[in-house]
């Protein structure tokens, strides 16, 4: 097993490394924005915002460490992106684009996470100042936007406080700024055998990404929070969609988008049971959101050795192209919100371990924001439809295709130069 696990991070290179990552050269261009068809945007503005479940790092060259906390805890980031040559359009060249992390502000403990179990200490008197602060914050950048919409990205395994702000503020700078983007940083650890204990920490942050999306819901002007999720943190957010199904499963539907106003739930190379989306959705999950969308490769090879140490069971990521049976086939096709979708066949999704697809490769990258900043359903985005399987697919011109159905439905958002 230990063999397993080490094995197991080495292949994972979206593992975070040890020294925090405050500087990264940006994520590979969408084919959105690769030829000059559809218009960018430059930065409406810098600052970033966090939501994190890991304590206060004693560590003077650290935020926050690999710690759980039984609280949340806030603030933003001065996330810049740049180029050589002094450009941050969208279509920069590649190589001279950089994204980094500058200072980093605390504002304290979100007082909307207080609860019987936690040392009343740590919310001293006037501890709501700070929900007013941050959801102040938030409401700027709602206002700013052209949604109304939030993304909140939670990260994977064996990543850094700082990973996930750097991958919001990507996707933030490649959605043009559309939406409100939020880094959720769950307390996994940076340990070389960390695996087992990151998928326990996972599942448990649960009961806190709860609260933050009620607090969301609650207390800001939010129209829809959606969330993408990569690997082990799919996790937690298949838990959350869990629990609330069950809390809210007679709901009525204006009760469940005035208390949680959940969008589209996007799950990227998920590291867990494919059985958690069965149960989740038996018992109302789907009721809850607008959207599950599954992002699944047959050529994931971090989730090929997690599924050895999990004893041989297929994780929910994965996908074989083998027929299903009739009756799954019928079942997963009798729950509309539900899409999945292979990415096998997407451009550089097998590159290197095939597991960071949302970063590199393009084709995968542009799907996710035409979906989340642009509304565009499946097919509007050129994915093949579902034939004699369950899942849509990449055809070999979808570059035109998604270019094309953005133009379509956004004319103004052709060049006309």
């Amino acid at each position: 097993m230990r063999l397993s696990i080490i094995f197991f991070c080495l292949v994972l290179t979206a593992c975070g490394s040890r020294v925090p990552l405050l500087q990264s050269n940006l994520m590979r261009t969408p084919v959105l924005f690769d030829n000059d068809q559809v218009t960018s945007a430059s930065p409406l503005q810098n600052e970033l915002l966090y939501v994190t479940q890991r304590q206060p790092s004693k560590d003077s060259t650290r935020t926050f460490s690999d710690t759980p906390s039984p609280i949340l805890r806030v603030g933003s980031a001065d996330v810049v992106i740049s180029s050589t040559s002094g450009s941050a359009a969208i279509v920069a060249e590649q190589s001279d684009m950089t994204i980094q992390i500058g200072e980093i502000t605390r504002l304290g403990p979100l007082a909307a996470s207080r609860h019987p179990a936690v040392d009343p200490a740590l919310f001293p008197e006037g501890a709501e100042r700070v929900d007013r602060d941050f959801a102040g914050k938030i409401n700027a950048q709602l206002a700013a936007s052209q949604t109304n919409d939030i993304v909140i990205y939670v990260h994977g395994f064996r990543n850094e406080f700082e990973d996930p702000i750097l991958v919001s503020g990507e996707l933030r700078h490649f959605m043009n700024y559309r939406t409100t983007a939020i880094a959720y940083s769950w307390p996994s650890s940076t340990g070389l055998l960390s695996y087992l204990e990151d998928a326990e920490d996972s599942e448990g942050a649960s009961f806190l990404f709860r609260r933050m999306i009620k607090f969301l819901a609650r207390e800001t002007d939010v129209r829809r929070i959606h969330i993408v999720a990569h690997s082990a943190g799919t996790r937690m957010v298949l838990e959350s969609l869990a629990e609330f199904g069950l809390e809210y499963n007679t709901s009525s539907e204006a009760r469940i988008a005035r208390e949680l106003s959940l969008g589209e739930v996007i799950l990227i190379g998920s590291d867990a049971n494919p059985n958690k989306i069965g149960t989740l959705l038996i018992e109302g999950a789907s009721r809850v959101v607008d959207g599950l969308t599954l992002y699944v490769s047959g050529s994931d090879n971090a989730l090929a050795v997690s599924r050895r140490i999990f004893g041989g069971r297929q994780r929910l990521g994965e996908i074989t192209r083998e027929p299903l049976p009739g009756y799954i086939r019928d079942f997963l096709s009798s729950y509309q919100k539900l899409n999945i979708i292979d990415v096998t066949d997407a451009d550089a999704a097998d590159f290197k371990n095939g597991h960071s697809y949302l970063r590199n490769s393009p084709w995968v990258s542009s799907d996710i924001i035409a979906y989340l900043a642009y509304n565009l359903s499946p097919s509007e985005r050129g994915l093949e439809p579902p034939q004699d399987s369950h899942v849509w697919t990449f055809p070999r011109n979808y570059p035109d295709r998604i270019r094309q159905g953005l133009i379509d439905k956004y004319p103004t958002l052709a060049r006309t130069n």
